[in-house]
């Protein structure tokens, strides 16, 4: 956390930008260059019940010719338990009510960052990790049978970066990325390469800003599988997939100052469901300082995953007795089942959005923001359409108060898969949530802060109310103390999106958190 500049959140999707599957919106974390990690930091986190106990070391330095940083640090999740039966959202399975779960997991990590520069316009980012741990889960097949098993998980990455500025409008980067991941199991193996290049160019012309660019990217994918009785498999157990891209986007000012329109797209050519072009439009009206008024449409895709499209279950060792147990003869696989579909197109959504972003005052802002999502193709039992609103406040009475709260209203139709009770709301979609933040600093050396969030039942969840409360204390310039309870109102079950996977109770907990910095 301490190497991160900040986080983005976008609204809705960002295909037309960032590609396939930037379908409801975008969280992009941008972390520090290195030349402002200088130094050193050690951070200890330890917490009861089932939150991270954390050991992270930072050493960095920099110079005029260059910059750079070195961290490692383990990690332990320790296990949590099962929450009541009513809670539960398994399958219909209901597994033992406050025993402990198999969710445990314990992580070590290391990497690094360079920053250099390039001549007067120029400059180099060299970064990697590489981690290896294990983590505990729970799967559940499709005949409600629940097995616990270890997946030992390993990978490394490496990225390279160049920027380069021609001119106050005009600037280019280009970036290579590389990636490798392992999961293994008692029963599956999963191991993968992706590797990455990306190039952007931005230009301004008259009352215009232009941004290109193009991409390629390669996934290498092998699998393996131990049994032949309900085992996850994939066939073809090794696939290549690539993906080629370019997009432009277009930013215009139409009236000086005043009204601005967004146009851009982005085409993909991949190995799942061939060409996709993925356009959005947006118009911006700026009356004045205070008012803004927006609006936008965006279609964006998802891409069906691996499971979707290549998974089954392994019945080859049942042989005659195949059709006993609902399978099919496969003229390469034997007796199997299949839980993939055929995916030849992706699934579809066009957004919809407007909003009014008003400043009522130097220290108080509201946005607002109503959206339609249609989802055109729906190949996986999707909701077919969700609408809502959203509402949030900005608020900082004194430089050292910031309060925030967001209310989020939406409203949703499911396919028939998804209507297991019709009193129930629609699948993990809430109805309302609100969220709460207050900042606090009680003097310089002392931070209050308050987090609380209150979310509708779903499909896989009862509605629930969190609280969060944080103390920050800045012993001396090198050394800082925070103490944070987490959940203080109420044990809950929070909603899953995996039914293969089993949810465990949020438990209250406390986490310390002791930070040196030199």
């Amino acid at each position: 956390m301490e190497d991160i500049d900040r986080i983005e959140v976008i609204r809705g999707p960002g295909a037309s930008l960032w590609g396939s599957n930037a379908t409801n919106g975008i969280v992009n974390i941008v972390t520090k260059s290195s030349s402002e990690t200088s130094g050193t930091m050690i951070a200890a986190t330890a917490g009861n019940n089932q939150f991270n106990n954390e050991l992270a070391v930072r050493l960095g330095y920099a110079a005029e010719s260059g910059s750079f940083r070195f961290y490692g640090k383990s990690k332990r999740l320790m296990a949590g338990v099962h929450p009541q039966a009513n809670e539960q959202s398994n399958r219909g399975v209901v597994l033992p009510e406050g025993e402990t779960a198999n969710d445990f997991g314990q992580k070590k990590q290391v990497g690094f960052r360079s920053d250099w520069p390039i001549g007067l316009k120029g400059n180099l980012t060299v970064q990697g990790d590489y981690y290896e741990g294990e983590e505990g889960i729970t799967k559940i097949n499709d005949f409600g049978a629940t097995t616990d098993l270890t997946v030992d998980v390993s990978g490394g990455n490496f990225l390279t970066r160049y920027d380069h500025e021609f001119s106050d409008s005009s600037d280019c980067s280009f970036q290579a990325y590389y990636d490798h991941t392992s999961q293994n199991d008692t029963i599956f193996a999963d191991e993968r390469e992706i590797i990455d290049l990306d190039f952007q160019h931005r230009f301004s012309l008259p009352r215009q800003e232009v941004l290109w660019g193009m991409g390629y990217r390669r996934v290498d994918n092998h699998t393996k599988h131990w049994g032949s009785a309900f085992v996850l498999a994939m066939h073809p157990a090794n696939r290549l997939d690539v993906v080629f891209s370019a997009f432009l986007q277009d930013s215009i000012e139409v009236v000086e100052d005043r009204l601005t329109l967004n146009l851009g797209a982005k085409y993909e050519q991949n190995d799942f469901t061939g060409s996709e072009w993925q356009p959005s439009a947006k118009i911006a009206y700026t009356p004045n300082d205070n008012h803004t008024l927006w609006a936008s449409i965006a279609r964006a895709v998802s891409i069906p995953a691996r499971i979707e499209s290549d998974g089954y279950l392994d019945l080859s060792g049942f042989g005659g007795m195949c059709s006993m147990f609902g399978g099919t003869m496969h003229p390469e696989l034997g007796c199997i089942i299949s839980i993939a579909e055929e995916q030849d197109e992706a699934a579809t959504i066009v957004v919809s959005e407007a909003g009014y972003r008003v400043r009522l005052s130097d220290n108080l802002t509201f946005d607002n923001a109503i959206f339609y999502n249609d989802f055109i193709t729906d190949n996986r039992g999707d909701i077919d359409y969700v609408y809502g609103y959203e509402g949030i406040i900005f608020y900082q009475p004194l430089d050292y108060i910031r309060l925030e709260l967001a209310f989020i209203y939406q409203e949703g139709d499911l396919d028939a898969a998804y209507d297991y009770d019709p009193g129930l709301p629609n699948a993990n979609v809430p109805n309302n949530s609100i969220k709460f933040k207050s900042y606090y600093n009680i003097t310089d050396d002392l931070e209050f802060d308050i987090a609380y969030t209150y979310m509708d039942q779903t499909h896989s969840s009862k509605s629930f109310s969190t609280l969060d409360v944080r103390i920050g204390y800045h012993i001396c310039n090198e050394l800082e103390l925070s103490v944070t309870g987490i959940n203080l109102i109420e044990e809950h079950a929070e909603p899953i999106t995996d039914s293969q996977r089993v949810n465990t109770l949020r438990e209250r907990a406390v986490i310390g958190k002791l930070t040196y910095r030199h």
